[in-house]
């Protein structure tokens, strides 16, 4: 008996193109906006990010609770050229009124140049919790909160990429 096997191997002369993924648009936040590709809230615009995201806050706005979970490399600042300010609201039922920014398991997630205004009804305006490697708060102003303006709680960064705190004003 004669057994015969053929192998086939495809050769590809031509090279391999690089597909260079060109970055997204900044989401943006402005609840006064009449633009339907312009986000009425934080939390709407956290919704829908994806890995590497920008979020750029265009005006003040208040909102209540943001809570920001498994979003990789996430950054949510003020437009350029501006410190805009994020109000928390006078009216959320009593269990809301804990935590103004909740992020839980989020690396290299920053915060930057936002101002955080408690509006002495929020407990904490940022609680930082999990495995946060890269996470970065810088260059914000923590205002009137009714127990702490950072609160972190078993969260952790890795080597070479620690949780970095910069530039923090407390008020």
């Amino acid at each position: 008996m004669l057994f015969r096997s053929w192998i086939a191997i495809a050769v590809s002369s031509a090279p391999k193109q690089q597909q260079v993924q060109k970055p997204r648009e900044p989401l943006r936040v402005d609840p006064n906006s009449e633009d339907k590709a312009v986000f009425k809230t934080i939390q709407l615009a956290v919704n829908k990010a994806s890995p590497n995201d920008h979020i750029v806050l265009m005006t003040n706005i208040t909102e209540g609770r943001v809570s920001v979970s498994n979003k990789e490399n996430l950054v949510i600042e003020s437009t350029q050229g501006r410190q805009v300010t994020w109000t928390f609201p006078d009216t959320l039922p009593e269990k809301e009124s804990e935590k103004m920014l909740a992020v839980a398991s989020s690396s290299g997630f920053e915060l930057k140049n936002v101002n955080l205004d408690g509006a002495q009804k929020a407990d904490v305006l940022i609680t930082l919790y999990g495995t946060c490697p890269g996470l970065k708060l810088t260059d914000l102003e923590l205002r009137l909160f009714k127990r702490r303006g950072v609160s972190i709680v078993s969260c952790a960064g890795a080597a070479g990429q620690p949780v970095v705190l910069s530039n923090l004003r407390f008020i």
